[in-house]
């Protein structure tokens, strides 16, 4: 019955989708070469921005296996301007959220307020992109918390399992390194590292902005370009992620090695990736309706409802995009 529910909320959420086959989203370079994707949906009172960077853990250095991921946790505890607490206090006081995260090929900044507060939303969310001071008290805190986090995981055996697969298939190449990094390696991060990081890494060109929600296009982009039209990059280039090595293939038993394999595996990744960056904008998309839909159709029973759905143990150049 839990899952009917749920399901039935999606459905619901979908239906008030735009009908037509027609362009889903305006895509746009702005000038300072950060790519913005806008999907202006004015019958949703929210904004969802997603800032996407090439910040991932492939460009972590060998030995500093999770600075990637630490650097992206690190940016919204703290800020030239605000504290880390401070920045908790007015993102929540509006209802809103603000969160970074890492992944393998990328970083991600978070955003989502209602409408009316898109102003205050969109100065924090330049302040923890542009000014984060990494804090070294937070630093610490954070760093132990992933280690003792990455400690419980060694006892799940699928988790191990999948590292020991990472290893064996891309071997030679930074996908063979956890995101999370290991124990030892994180607890060694610096402060320095992690700003050095966010540097050579947080940078516009290869940036992505999708926006969606009550909002046009000319407005996001002239309150984007306020904030961010001084956002530079350094002059040098991007580090070269390394290949993977070919002096100790893979067991002779597998396909996945040389050959046909080769092709297939690239082939795979090609689509994961390109799956990636769909389901997260389609998920942007699909979040605000979601909630407006809910509301629509719960209105006062909604708080009942997700008390019901939450018990106790449950895991927290300018052109158009078409669908």
């Amino acid at each position: 019955m839990r899952f009917l529910r749920v399901w039935t909320c999606i459905a619901l959420a979908a239906l008030a989708l735009p009908a037509s086959a027609g362009p889903i989203a305006h895509r746009e370079v702005l000038p300072n070469g950060v790519v913005l994707l806008v999907a202006e949906r004015p019958a949703i009172p929210i904004v969802v921005v997603r800032v996407y960077v090439r910040a991932g853990s492939v460009y972590d250095p060998a030995d500093a296996g999770g600075l990637a991921n630490l650097t992206a946790d690190l940016l919204t505890r703290g800020t030239s301007k605000r504290t880390g607490p401070e920045l908790d206090r007015a993102i929540e006081f509006v209802g809103g959220s603000l969160e970074g995260d890492a992944g393998q090929d990328g970083a991600a900044v978070g955003l989502s307020v209602l409408k009316k507060d898109l102003t205050l939303g969109l100065d924090l969310l330049a302040e923890v992109l542009l000014q984060p001071v990494f804090p070294e008290a937070e630093l610490k805190r954070r760093s132990e918390e992933i280690a003792a986090g990455i400690q419980r995981s060694e006892q799940d055996p699928q988790t191990v399992a999948g590292r020991a697969i990472a290893e064996l298939i891309f071997r030679g190449h930074p996908y063979s390194r956890p995101v999370l990094g290991t124990v030892e390696s994180v607890r060694r991060l610096t402060r320095d590292q992690v700003v050095a990081f966010h540097r050579e890494n947080y940078r516009p060109d290869g940036a992505i902005i999708a926006v969606v929600g009550d909002v046009t296009r000319d407005e996001i982009q002239r309150e984007l370009m306020a904030r961010l039209g001084s956002w530079t990059g350094p002059t040098a280039s991007r580090p070269v992620i390394p290949q993977e090595s070919k002096s100790r293939p893979l067991p002779t038993t597998s396909l996945w090695s040389t050959g046909a394999g080769a092709a297939a595996r690239h082939e795979i990744g090609t689509g994961v990736i390109g799956g990636m960056l769909f389901a997260t904008f389609f998920g942007l998309l699909l979040i605000p309706v979601f909630y407006v839909t809910v509301r629509r159709v719960l209105g006062d029973k909604l708080d009942e409802v997700t008390r019901k759905l939450h018990r106790p143990g449950d895991p927290g150049e300018s052109e158009t995009t078409n669908a």
